[in-house]
Protein backbone atom coordinates (compact mmCIF):
# COMPACT_ATOMS: atom_id res chain seq x y z
CA UNK A 1 0.00 0.00 0.00
CA UNK A 2 1.31 3.66 -0.76
CA UNK A 3 2.74 5.49 2.76
CA UNK A 4 -1.19 7.95 2.98
CA UNK A 5 -0.92 11.78 2.19
CA UNK A 6 -2.78 12.60 6.22
CA UNK A 7 -2.47 16.00 5.64
CA UNK A 8 -4.68 15.86 2.35
CA UNK A 9 -7.00 13.91 3.21
CA UNK A 10 -7.40 16.06 6.92
CA UNK A 11 -7.84 19.02 4.85
CA UNK A 12 -10.43 17.39 2.37
CA UNK A 13 -12.47 15.29 5.82
CA UNK A 14 -12.44 18.74 6.92
CA UNK A 15 -14.24 20.12 3.78
CA UNK A 16 -16.60 17.02 3.80
CA UNK A 17 -17.54 18.48 7.23
CA UNK A 18 -18.24 21.60 6.02
CA UNK A 19 -20.07 20.67 3.25
CA UNK A 20 -22.45 18.17 5.25
CA UNK A 21 -23.06 19.92 8.68
CA UNK A 22 -22.98 23.53 7.19
CA UNK A 23 -20.58 24.40 9.75
CA UNK A 24 -16.44 23.82 9.85
CA UNK A 25 -14.80 21.40 12.22
CA UNK A 26 -12.87 22.48 15.59
CA UNK A 27 -10.09 20.14 14.53
CA UNK A 28 -8.95 16.89 12.56
CA UNK A 29 -7.69 14.18 15.41
CA UNK A 30 -5.69 11.12 14.31
CA UNK A 31 -5.16 7.84 15.47
CA UNK A 32 -2.86 4.90 14.03
CA UNK A 33 -3.84 1.23 13.67
CA UNK A 34 -1.04 -1.26 15.02
CA UNK A 35 0.89 -3.91 13.91
CA UNK A 36 2.14 -6.80 16.52
CA UNK A 37 5.50 -8.24 16.86
CA UNK A 38 4.41 -10.74 19.49
CA UNK A 39 1.81 -11.27 21.60
CA UNK A 40 -1.14 -12.90 19.77
CA UNK A 41 -3.69 -13.30 22.42
CA UNK A 42 -2.07 -12.79 25.40
CA UNK A 43 -3.57 -9.07 26.16
CA UNK A 44 -6.69 -10.73 27.80
CA UNK A 45 -4.74 -13.29 29.40
CA UNK A 46 -2.76 -10.83 30.97
CA UNK A 47 0.18 -11.56 28.88
CA UNK A 48 2.82 -9.73 27.24
CA UNK A 49 2.83 -8.07 23.62
CA UNK A 50 4.81 -5.94 21.52
CA UNK A 51 3.32 -3.78 19.19
CA UNK A 52 3.96 -1.15 17.22
CA UNK A 53 1.87 1.94 15.66
CA UNK A 54 1.70 1.67 11.90
CA UNK A 55 1.51 4.60 9.18
CA UNK A 56 -2.35 3.88 8.17
CA UNK A 57 -4.61 6.09 10.63
CA UNK A 58 -8.29 7.22 11.27
CA UNK A 59 -9.18 10.63 11.26
CA UNK A 60 -12.23 12.15 13.29
CA UNK A 61 -13.03 15.71 12.16
CA UNK A 62 -15.27 17.15 14.68
CA UNK A 63 -17.28 20.16 16.32
CA UNK A 64 -18.95 20.21 19.50
CA UNK A 65 -22.84 20.44 19.94
CA UNK A 66 -24.62 21.81 23.65
CA UNK A 67 -27.88 19.60 22.60
CA UNK A 68 -26.79 16.27 23.89
CA UNK A 69 -26.52 14.52 20.30
CA UNK A 70 -23.78 12.79 18.89
CA UNK A 71 -24.11 12.75 15.16
CA UNK A 72 -21.69 10.94 12.85
CA UNK A 73 -20.63 10.51 8.89
CA UNK A 74 -18.12 8.08 7.92
CA UNK A 75 -16.32 8.60 4.06
CA UNK A 76 -15.86 4.74 3.99
CA UNK A 77 -20.12 4.33 3.95
CA UNK A 78 -20.85 2.29 1.16
CA UNK A 79 -21.01 5.15 -1.46
CA UNK A 80 -19.40 7.99 0.15
CA UNK A 81 -21.91 10.54 0.41
CA UNK A 82 -22.63 12.83 3.03
CA UNK A 83 -26.74 12.51 2.19
CA UNK A 84 -28.73 13.01 5.01
CA UNK A 85 -29.88 8.73 5.04
CA UNK A 86 -26.13 8.52 5.49
CA UNK A 87 -26.55 10.28 8.99
CA UNK A 88 -25.90 8.31 12.44
CA UNK A 89 -26.94 9.66 15.30
CA UNK A 90 -28.31 9.01 18.91
CA UNK A 91 -28.19 11.19 22.72
CA UNK A 92 -25.51 10.79 24.79
CA UNK A 93 -27.50 9.64 27.62
CA UNK A 94 -28.93 6.92 25.55
CA UNK A 95 -25.87 5.05 24.43
CA UNK A 96 -25.95 1.57 26.06
CA UNK A 97 -25.02 -1.85 24.77
CA UNK A 98 -27.27 -3.12 22.52
CA UNK A 99 -28.82 0.41 21.72
CA UNK A 100 -26.46 1.46 19.11
CA UNK A 101 -25.19 -0.64 16.17
CA UNK A 102 -22.82 -0.96 12.96
CA UNK A 103 -19.46 0.99 12.62
CA UNK A 104 -21.45 4.13 14.73
CA UNK A 105 -21.07 1.99 17.79
CA UNK A 106 -17.69 2.26 18.05
CA UNK A 107 -17.68 5.97 18.07
CA UNK A 108 -20.52 6.37 20.24
CA UNK A 109 -19.56 3.85 22.31
CA UNK A 110 -16.66 5.99 23.48
CA UNK A 111 -18.36 8.17 24.86
CA UNK A 112 -20.02 5.59 27.16
CA UNK A 113 -16.72 4.44 28.33
CA UNK A 114 -15.84 7.85 29.12
CA UNK A 115 -18.33 8.30 31.27
CA UNK A 116 -17.51 5.05 32.94
CA UNK A 117 -13.79 5.59 33.42
CA UNK A 118 -15.00 9.13 34.93
CA UNK A 119 -16.95 7.51 37.67
CA UNK A 120 -15.12 4.63 38.34
CA UNK A 121 -17.73 2.51 36.73
CA UNK A 122 -14.88 0.43 34.85
CA UNK A 123 -12.19 -1.63 35.59
CA UNK A 124 -9.53 1.25 35.12
CA UNK A 125 -7.98 0.98 38.75
CA UNK A 126 -9.13 4.69 39.71
CA UNK A 127 -11.67 6.83 38.08
CA UNK A 128 -10.69 9.80 36.08
CA UNK A 129 -13.11 12.73 36.16
CA UNK A 130 -11.22 14.36 33.71
CA UNK A 131 -13.09 12.00 31.20
CA UNK A 132 -16.38 13.05 31.91
CA UNK A 133 -18.93 14.80 29.27
CA UNK A 134 -20.89 17.85 30.55
CA UNK A 135 -24.58 17.34 30.81
CA UNK A 136 -25.92 18.58 27.41
CA UNK A 137 -22.35 17.68 25.53
CA UNK A 138 -22.63 16.40 21.97
CA UNK A 139 -21.10 16.75 18.76
CA UNK A 140 -20.84 15.98 15.12
CA UNK A 141 -18.21 14.17 13.90
CA UNK A 142 -16.84 12.73 10.00
CA UNK A 143 -14.34 9.68 9.72
CA UNK A 144 -12.16 8.43 7.16
CA UNK A 145 -9.77 6.01 7.23
CA UNK A 146 -6.42 4.25 5.57
CA UNK A 147 -6.42 1.64 7.69
CA UNK A 148 -7.38 -1.12 5.62
CA UNK A 149 -10.37 -2.83 7.53
CA UNK A 150 -10.79 -6.93 8.85
CA UNK A 151 -6.75 -7.35 8.13
CA UNK A 152 -6.10 -7.11 11.81
CA UNK A 153 -4.15 -4.48 11.73
CA UNK A 154 -6.77 -2.25 14.26
CA UNK A 155 -9.01 -0.30 12.23
CA UNK A 156 -11.26 -0.58 14.60
CA UNK A 157 -9.37 0.48 17.72
CA UNK A 158 -8.34 3.35 15.58
CA UNK A 159 -11.74 4.32 14.81
CA UNK A 160 -12.41 4.18 18.23
CA UNK A 161 -8.53 6.09 19.28
CA UNK A 162 -9.68 9.29 16.90
CA UNK A 163 -12.87 9.12 18.48
CA UNK A 164 -12.03 9.57 22.33
CA UNK A 165 -9.61 12.35 21.19
CA UNK A 166 -11.63 14.45 19.66
CA UNK A 167 -14.70 14.44 21.81
CA UNK A 168 -11.63 14.35 25.04
CA UNK A 169 -10.26 17.85 23.59
CA UNK A 170 -13.88 18.83 22.58
CA UNK A 171 -15.04 18.83 25.99
CA UNK A 172 -11.32 19.71 27.91
CA UNK A 173 -9.67 22.09 25.50
CA UNK A 174 -6.53 19.58 25.80
CA UNK A 175 -5.22 18.58 22.30
CA UNK A 176 -2.34 16.78 24.09
CA UNK A 177 -3.40 14.37 26.77
CA UNK A 178 -0.32 13.07 28.99
CA UNK A 179 0.43 9.25 29.31
CA UNK A 180 -1.31 8.92 32.22
CA UNK A 181 -5.24 10.46 30.53
CA UNK A 182 -4.52 8.55 27.24
CA UNK A 183 -4.26 4.86 29.54
CA UNK A 184 -7.55 5.96 30.50
CA UNK A 185 -8.84 6.81 27.36
CA UNK A 186 -7.31 3.31 25.91
CA UNK A 187 -9.82 1.62 29.00
CA UNK A 188 -12.71 3.84 27.83
CA UNK A 189 -12.53 2.97 23.91
CA UNK A 190 -11.94 -1.28 25.66
CA UNK A 191 -15.18 -0.86 26.75
CA UNK A 192 -16.72 0.90 24.05
CA UNK A 193 -15.33 -2.23 22.17
CA UNK A 194 -16.42 -5.31 25.00
CA UNK A 195 -20.01 -3.49 25.94
CA UNK A 196 -21.49 -1.52 22.98
CA UNK A 197 -19.91 -3.51 19.99
CA UNK A 198 -19.52 -6.72 21.78
CA UNK A 199 -16.15 -7.68 20.69
CA UNK A 200 -14.22 -9.18 23.65
CA UNK A 201 -10.83 -8.05 22.90
CA UNK A 202 -8.38 -7.62 25.77
CA UNK A 203 -6.97 -3.73 25.31
CA UNK A 204 -3.50 -4.18 23.17
CA UNK A 205 -4.88 -2.11 20.08
CA UNK A 206 -6.16 0.59 22.28
CA UNK A 207 -3.22 0.55 24.22
CA UNK A 208 -0.61 0.81 21.14
CA UNK A 209 -2.99 3.07 19.05
CA UNK A 210 -2.87 5.91 22.01
CA UNK A 211 0.52 5.42 23.72
CA UNK A 212 2.95 4.29 20.81
CA UNK A 213 5.72 6.67 19.62
CA UNK A 214 7.05 6.89 16.39
CA UNK A 215 10.10 4.93 15.68
CA UNK A 216 9.49 2.55 18.79
CA UNK A 217 7.49 -0.55 19.48
CA UNK A 218 5.64 -0.87 22.67
CA UNK A 219 6.51 -3.02 25.56
CA UNK A 220 2.89 -3.96 26.94
CA UNK A 221 2.10 -6.05 30.44
CA UNK A 222 -1.17 -6.54 29.82
CA UNK A 223 -1.59 -7.33 33.46
CA UNK A 224 -1.29 -3.59 34.45
CA UNK A 225 -0.98 -2.29 31.17
CA UNK A 226 2.52 -0.79 32.14
CA UNK A 227 4.31 -0.04 28.74
CA UNK A 228 8.06 0.85 28.04
CA UNK A 229 8.69 2.57 24.87
CA UNK A 230 11.62 0.35 23.05
CA UNK A 231 13.79 1.94 19.83
CA UNK A 232 12.83 0.23 16.59
CA UNK A 233 14.48 1.54 13.73
CA UNK A 234 14.61 -1.77 11.11
CA UNK A 235 15.54 0.94 8.60
CA UNK A 236 19.00 2.13 10.48
CA UNK A 237 19.81 -1.77 10.05
CA UNK A 238 18.88 -1.65 5.81
CA UNK A 239 15.66 -3.73 7.01
CA UNK A 240 11.54 -2.64 7.00
CA UNK A 241 8.39 -4.13 8.11
CA UNK A 242 6.96 -6.27 6.17
CA UNK A 243 3.60 -6.79 6.64
CA UNK A 244 1.23 -9.96 4.19
CA UNK A 245 -2.39 -9.47 3.25
CA UNK A 246 -3.44 -13.36 3.93
CA UNK A 247 -6.67 -12.42 1.96
CA UNK A 248 -9.06 -14.17 5.21
CA UNK A 249 -10.94 -10.94 6.06
CA UNK A 250 -12.38 -10.93 9.80
CA UNK A 251 -14.80 -8.95 12.00
CA UNK A 252 -14.05 -9.19 15.75
CA UNK A 253 -17.64 -8.64 16.55
CA UNK A 254 -18.20 -11.95 14.55
CA UNK A 255 -17.78 -14.20 17.98
CA UNK A 256 -14.65 -16.05 16.82
CA UNK A 257 -12.32 -13.90 19.20
CA UNK A 258 -14.88 -13.84 21.91
CA UNK A 259 -14.36 -17.70 21.12
CA UNK A 260 -10.86 -18.06 21.31
CA UNK A 261 -10.73 -16.12 24.80
CA UNK A 262 -13.60 -18.14 26.08
CA UNK A 263 -10.94 -21.07 25.55
CA UNK A 264 -8.61 -19.42 27.29
CA UNK A 265 -10.51 -18.39 30.34
CA UNK A 266 -11.44 -22.30 30.41
CA UNK A 267 -7.86 -23.63 30.66
CA UNK A 268 -7.32 -21.13 33.21
CA UNK A 269 -9.65 -22.29 35.60
CA UNK A 270 -8.72 -26.12 34.80
CA UNK A 271 -5.43 -25.02 35.94
CA UNK A 272 -6.57 -23.11 39.05
CA UNK A 273 -5.28 -19.67 38.03
CA UNK A 274 -7.54 -16.21 37.40
CA UNK A 275 -5.28 -16.01 34.03
CA UNK A 276 -3.33 -17.78 31.66
CA UNK A 277 -0.25 -15.61 33.01
CA UNK A 278 -0.68 -16.58 35.99
CA UNK A 279 -0.06 -20.18 35.27
CA UNK A 280 3.52 -19.48 34.46
CA UNK A 281 6.26 -19.15 36.82
CA UNK A 282 7.30 -15.14 37.37
CA UNK A 283 11.37 -15.77 36.75
CA UNK A 284 10.70 -18.78 33.91
CA UNK A 285 14.35 -20.55 33.60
Amino acid sequence: MAQPDVAARARLLGERFKRAYGRPPVGVWAAPGRANLMGEYTDFSGGMCLPFAHQYVTLTAAAPRTDGLLRARSLQDADESVADERLREVRVVDVAPGAVGGWFGYAAGVAWGMDRVATGRSAHPVAVPELALAPGFGADLMVDSTVPIGAGLASSAALECSVALALFSLSTGDDDPDDALRRALARACMDAENYIVGANTGGLDQTASLRSHAGETLALDCRDFDVANLPAEPAAAGLTWLAVDTRAPHRLADGQYSSRRAECEAAAAVLGVDRLRDALPEHPT
